[in-house]
């Protein structure tokens, strides 16, 4: 069997926060957008449809009339749309669409828990669009929710900026079966973003959902530092960067960071540690940790004992320049269960956990062989912005 045997070494690494991109579209009326997809149709000698029955508008704006905690009806240029087309009959679509009037009431009661009441769904089978409805004190507006960011990004110019660039976009396949599907710039529709969790909402999507936007005014303001929850043992509410490390169906092993560090890659920051030895200290260090991967990779750490495991993650730290003195709180390997919500860590995001030292009894699912993980993930949420360092 291989066994482990330790030698030396240290120093810390880090992460920051990701730029936030938006970009606008020409702001164009509901009536010169569909026009403007009207003569795109026939061009491609397509058919299109006109707009949809009074009755079924009504019934739409009578489904939503109650669906908030404030009073909340169909947007404006929205209900102008499905006046003047029907979007069940559309045949020039992109992977950003929208359905008819009853395809939203049958949508209704399948709204996502996670969004404010007054953001309904009323996109196809592409990417989740959903429709915020008109308040006494806002005009409504068309948004895109993306899961895998935990963001909700706003259409520019709403229902008429959008049908504007499906007229406008390039087709990606020739009419079949009287149907053209074009290829969307979707980062280009884009004008604002907006976290999915509660503390990043504006008040009216708070108000929306009963919610006293009052109640939330401290933000969550961490109660421990990473370094501090670990030396305990309660658990603590703490703040940090997400680095994704390995996963299995059951959860993710992940590296935390401070908030606010500077961004430097794993492998940039044991770069830079090995730069700084001397020259015979750096071709012993490289030797060890190529000695330790070839451990790892062959499955030989699999058959150590734990106490091997342990010495072992931390050489490894510390040859790469991430055990030194004064690192704990910029690096620590976290278990993740996929249950802890949200649908899971994304690389880079800031996230407000609740943060329990150890790792589960039984391992919980997590990937053979991975460092030994030192904490454990109770709750979570993603955060907004780096303020209070974890």
């Amino acid at each position: 069997m291989m066994r482990y045997s330790p030698t030396v070494a240290s120093t810390p690494t880090s992460t920051a926060p990701a730029t936030l991109h938006r970009m606008t579209t020409e702001p164009i009326t509901v009536e010169d957008a569909v026009d403007r997809l009207r003569r795109r149709h026939a061009a491609e000698g397509l058919d299109m449809p006109g707009g949809c029955d009074r009755s079924a508008i009504d019934a739409l704006e009578a489904a939503v009339a109650g669906i908030a905690a404030v009073p909340a009806r169909l947007p404006l240029d929205y209900r102008r749309l499905l006046e003047l087309v029907d979007p069940d009959g559309l045949r020039v679509t992109g992977d950003v669409e929208l359905v008819g009037p009853q395809a939203v009431i049958d949508q209704l009661d399948r709204a996502n828990p996670d969004l404010p009441a007054l953001l309904i769904p009323v996109g196809g089978e592409g990417y989740f669009v959903v429709l915020e409805l008109a308040t006494d004190g806002h005009p409504g507006g068309l948004w895109v929710w993306d899961p895998g960011l935990d963001d909700i990004h706003r259409i520019a110019g709403g229902p008429a900026g959008l049908i504007a660039a499906t007229a406008d976009a390039p087709a990606v396949a020739l009419p079949d079966a009287g149907h053209v599907w074009v290829a969307l710039d979707v980062d280009g529709l884009f004008d604002e973003q907006v976290g999915w969790e509660r503390t990043a909402w504006p008040d009216r999507w708070l108000l929306s959902d009963g919610v006293d936007p009052a109640d939330l005014a401290s933000r969550h303001t961490p109660t421990a530092t990473i370094a501090e929850v670990l030396a305990g043992d309660g658990e603590g509410l703490v703040h940090a960067r997400v680095r994704v490390h390995a996963g299995t169906a059951a959860g993710s092993v992940v590296r935390l960071f401070a908030p606010d560090a500077p961004e430097v890659s794993a492998e940039q920051a044991a770069i830079d540690h090995l730069a700084g030895m001397l020259a015979e200290e750096r071709d012993a260090a490289v030797a060890r940790l190529e000695e330790l991967t070839e451990l790892m990779s062959s499955g030989g750490a699999a058959s150590l004992p734990v106490d091997d495991l342990l010495a072992m993650s931390a050489e490894i730290k510390a040859l790469t320049g991430m055990g030194a003195a004064g690192s704990v709180p910029s690096y620590r390997l976290v278990w993740w269960p996929r249950d802890t919500g949200p649908a899971g860590p994304t690389r880079d995001s800031v996230v407000e956990l609740v943060l329990r030292p150890g790792a589960p009894a039984d391992g919980a699912g997590m990937p053979l062989g991975t460092e030994v993980v030192e904490a454990t993930v109770v709750s979570a949420r993603h955060v907004r912005d780096a303020d209070g360092v974890g």
